[in-house]
């Protein structure tokens, strides 16, 4: 996986170095190489011990330059070479912590449990704390070997990214850097997740998928979120559960921005408290829901596990939707009676029906023959009853009980 971004982004950077310097952007003048480099170099780049496997990736400009002594690698007169043993130590230290957490909590939250029948009885609590938990375990085995990796590097003076301006100047090791664990599990935003996890591949897509994308002269939008983490799915692999969270995340972290205007635009210190929790919150739940896909990869659990929350989540603010006129009453022999009568909840029904069929949902379809409803209930449920795809209880009628 590494290696495949290795060798686009060289091909990339070569490319630019045939272009005029005046049209590139800063990372593309910054990154790009005039000379293509030696067979030896090349190799040399791609096959790169200390990050062949699990990354980090990181430019070819720079990795010629610490093999030549060049750039911030040329002697200086601040003195000897930077010392990599206090930062290496650090990510070593850093590496037996995550795997002895991962250890430890691995037995309590097997992956294996989102396809087993009892995990079906849990109720919907239940289920979120275990995806939440399940998410939060299986982070730790990535701190671990990109930890390794980050120690790999630091060791070897790659790692090296410069001096800070304090006086005296201390050398930063930022170059293999990966995680910022509690930027993590802390994100107060889905929008800074790409800045704390997997940094140098969120880097790499950023320069070479997400600002490419971008038309000149106009400020980026949706579309170019949403290819760039399609892009990075493809990349993964052609597995359902990362195609579900890598589209989830885009959605997710359009939310978080919508989510932040809301944020800026109010100037009641109480609400905007309010809504940078609400933000905390939203981030640690989606991303531990999404997650499941990434994990597990398998559609049949995915489908279930994303299936039956998103339905549940659905209905529940249905429930809560006062003014919408619909009806639901939960929780009456283990049933929802649900009054679809708008074109969406239609749809969220079929998808239901079609792909996850034992919701527990009996619909009372409206048979009003002037409702444009009835032509998509009528489809939608014989569609899925005819292909034998449904246990749903189904009831044909005009009435649903009213609240007391």
């Amino acid at each position: 996986m590494v290696l495949t971004l290795k060798v686009i982004s060289s091909a990339i950077n070569y490319n630019d170095g045939l272009l005029k310097e005046e049209d590139l952007r800063e990372a593309q003048k910054k990154y790009r190489l005039v000379k293509l480099p030696s067979l030896i170099e090349y190799f040399g780049y791609c096959l790169c011990c200390g990050s062949h496997f699990a990354g980090p990736v990181f430019e070819m400009k720079d990795y010629l330059e610490w093999t030549e002594g060049k750039g911030i690698w040329a002697p200086s007169d601040k003195g000897l070479s930077p010392s990599p043993y206090g930062a290496t130590f650090r990510a070593l230290v850093q590496a037996g912590i995550s795997m002895a957490v991962y250890l430890y909590l691995v037995p309590y939250h097997p992956l294996s449990r989102f396809g087993e029948p009892v995990y079906q009885e849990w109720g919907f609590w239940r289920k979120l704390s275990f995806q939440y938990m399940s998410g939060f375990t299986a982070r730790w085995k990535y701190y671990f070997i990109w930890s390794i990796s980050e120690a790999s590097i630091i060791i070897s003076g790659l790692g090296f990214s410069g001096w800070t301006e304090s006086s005296p100047p201390k050398p930063k090791w930022d170059r293999a850097k990966n995680v910022d664990i509690p930027g993590v599990e802390l994100a107060k935003s889905a929008v800074v997740l790409p800045l704390v996890w997997n940094i140098q591949v969120s880097t790499w897509l950023r320069h070479y998928v997400y600002e490419r994308l971008i038309t000149k002269g106009k400020k980026p939008g949706f579309f170019q979120l949403l290819a760039t983490q399609t892009v990075s799915a493809v990349w993964h692999g052609l597995y359902p559960g990362y195609m579900l969270f890598f589209v989830q995340s885009a959605l997710m972290i359009a939310g978080s921005r919508v989510l932040y205007r809301w944020e800026q635009a109010t100037n009641m210190g109480l609400v905007k408290k309010a809504l940078v929790f609400i933000n905390f919150a939203y981030t640690l739940l989606i991303l531990n829901y999404s997650a499941v896909g990434f994990l597990t990869l398998d559609k049949c659990r995915v489908r279930r596990v994303c299936i039956q929350f998103t339905v549940y989540c659905y209905l529940t603010f249905k429930q809560l939707e006062p003014s919408s006129g619909r009806i639901l009453d939960k929780k009456e022999f283990g049933i929802a009676y649900l009054r679809i009568d708008s074109s969406f909840d239609h749809l969220i029904i079929f998808v239901s029906i079609i792909l996850c069929p034992k919701l527990g949902v009996t619909i009372l379809v409206p048979v009003d023959p002037c409702s444009k409803g009835l032509s998509w209930s009528g489809l939608s449920l014989g569609l899925a009853l005819a292909q034998g795809r449904t246990s749903t209880p189904v009831t044909f009628g005009t009435h649903a009980r009213k609240r007391s």
